[in-house]
């Protein structure tokens, strides 16, 4: 689990559940491409079109990989 302090965890916990569930709704086929669509939205709706804020974005990932 990433770094989060565990009172920073609850305001989230309700909109990405509703996330899940409605991925869970969708055909296997589709479903990364639904996940791929999501977080490409929050990531460019989070980070500036710059290259410092695309290197962490892309830290951000890499440590998701992991």
């Amino acid at each position: 689990m990433p770094y989060i302090n565990e009172e920073d965890r609850p305001q989230y916990e309700e909109p990405i559940q509703q996330i899940i569930d409605l991925l869970k709704e969708k055909p296997v086929e589709s479903m990364d491409g639904h996940l791929n669509y999501i977080v490409t939205r929050i990531i460019k709706e989070v980070y500036p079109l710059r290259y410092y804020h695309i290197n962490r974005a892309m830290g951000v990932l890499e440590c998701i990989k992991q």
